[in-house]
């Protein structure tokens, strides 16, 4: 397993929190780099996040395989601190 691949489960784990959880979507609209950090995701995961490249989560949610070269799809506003 790549060290990117690594951060698939907590990239997938934090997002499902902010969407079950409003209190904490609520606390990372007002300031996601806190919250970020709050929840233990790791610093290259944050930048990732930041920068909001769709594309780049997408591979990292779903790397093209053997049968598929289609990843994900993450769909929305990436909200930036």
């Amino acid at each position: 397993m790549t060290p990117e691949e690594n951060l698939a489960p907590v990239l997938i784990e934090f997002f499902t929190r902010l969407a079950e959880d409003q209190r904490l979507y609520n606390d990372y609209l007002d300031d996601p780099l806190k919250v970020m950090r709050d929840n233990d995701i790791p610093e290259d995961l944050i930048t990732l996040i930041l920068q909001g490249n769709l594309k780049k989560i997408n591979r990292l949610l779903a790397p093209p395989t053997e049968d598929s070269d289609h990843p994900a799809v993450i769909c929305g506003t990436i909200v930036r601190g």
